[in-house]
């Protein structure tokens, strides 16, 4: 089986401080699971940053991990789903996630 996986590097939104940002992060993935495009994700880690000495602080590493590369492009291809999460992003990350995330494909 091959798994796709996506791991991005979060910067919260400059509006929040860490300590309003994490639960807001964790909500954000709530969000994203209670939509059925999330049927397409195998497994999703967040992970606080605890040490980060960085020029530009990253707050926090997430990492979806998709059955394969064929259900995420299903989730990609959900324009409903990404509105709703593109809208959300905004409010939790200084920009969207996209622009700094990456892909790396395992075989299991």
């Amino acid at each position: 089986m091959t798994i796709l996986r996506i791991n991005y590097l979060a910067h919260r939104n400059p509006g929040m401080t860490r300590e309003q940002w994490v639960p807001r992060w964790r909500q954000h993935w709530r969000l994203a699971e209670s939509q059925k495009e999330s049927a397409t994700v195998r497994r999703y880690i967040q992970c606080e940053v605890l040490h980060d000495t960085s020029p530009r602080m990253h707050d926090g590493v997430a990492s979806s991990e998709y059955f394969s590369a064929e259900a995420r492009d299903a989730n990609r291809s959900a324009a409903g789903y990404h509105r709703i999460m593109r809208q959300d992003e905004m409010q939790v990350f200084d920009s969207l996630i996209e622009p700094f995330s990456c892909a790396q494909q395992s075989r299991r």
